[in-house]
């Protein structure tokens, strides 16, 4: 092969190199660094994902609040009495079960019945 070929491919592969690597600072530079709640959400996102179908997951996820979310990056043995505990087990009840409601209240459900009597109860 003559020398003149072998250098304009060499040319060539150079101009390709010096363009990936141009392409590849472009975006490293331009991209915002991710958000620390989205990434928190996304590290028990795919955590759930080995127990629960992908949308139950994105349910669970997306009805639990930032503290909640960030008690479950930290451990995933969380005390029975934490506040954590009880919205996690809420909201994968009412996801299991395909219930929409992002609710996570633990307070007594309260209806009102014939004569406008209130019943208070859990």
């Amino acid at each position: 092969m003559p020398a003149s070929a072998e250098r304009r491919r060499g040319a060539r592969a150079r101009a390709l190199l010096g363009a990936a690597l141009i392409a590849v600072v472009a975006v490293s530079c331009s991209s915002e660094p991710p958000d620390p709640a989205e990434v928190r959400r996304q590290q028990v996102r795919d955590r759930l994902e080995a127990t629960f179908s992908d949308a139950q997951a994105e349910c669970i996820v997306d009805a639990l609040d930032d503290a909640a979310v960030r008690a479950l990056v930290r451990t995933s043995d969380l005390a029975a009495d934490d506040e954590a505990f009880r919205q996690y087990s809420n909201v994968v009840l009412l996801c299991a079960r395909g219930t929409t409601s992002t609710s996570t209240s633990t307070a007594p459900a309260t209806t009102t019945t014939g004569d406008d009597a209130t019943t208070t109860g859990g």
